[in-house]
């Protein structure tokens, strides 16, 4: 009886240490991953707004492979393997209902590192003329010529013909 005992609680302590190795590994790579895409960020003089979208999708990837392994390690893949299923195919359905705004932020980004124009350049799109006050990944925000502030999404800014004024 005792042998089995402490044979279950071995195989629990080395689940424990394995799990406390794969959070402190993670947590780690996390700090360097976060502080290399700050560095690449200023040096490149890339906006504030993509720097914390990389952040963002660099923290999510590390977590969820160090929740994956933490699974494996606790040998319940095969009981949460299923529920991962239902949930992707939500996240599918999630994705496809909000296609505009994916399509919007990817164009943000493009509008980011492109930079057709900046904040405070005078551009026409659609008839809209003003001063560009805000560009944002999903929404630029334009001050128009009579003061009202027109929000125009990112798709619209990176498939139409935008007028810029020449001395800008």
């Amino acid at each position: 009886m005792e042998i089995a005992w402490l044979g279950n609680w071995s195989g629990v302590l080395v689940g424990v240490v394995e799990t406390l190795v794969v959070v402190v590994a993670s947590y780690l790579v996390l700090k360097i991953a976060r502080r290399q895409i700050r560095d690449v960020g200023e040096r490149a003089k890339l906006p504030p707004e993509l720097v914390s979208l990389f952040d963002s999708v660099i923290k999510f990837a590390i977590c969820f492979v160090a929740f994956y392994l933490i699974l494996v390690i606790w040998d319940v893949t095969s009981i949460i393997m299923p529920l991962i299923a239902g949930a992707s195919v939500l996240a599918l359905a999630i994705g496809l209902a909000s296609k505009d705004i994916i399509s919007n932020a990817i164009s943000g980004i493009f509008i980011l590192l492109d930079k057709p124009f900046k904040i405070g350049s005078i551009i026409e799109v659609r008839g809209v003329k003003g001063e560009v006050i805000e560009i944002g990944l999903r929404v630029t925000k334009i001050r128009t010529e009579e003061g009202a502030i027109a929000t125009i999404p990112n798709t619209i800014l990176s498939s139409d013909i935008v007028k810029k004024r020449k001395d800008q």
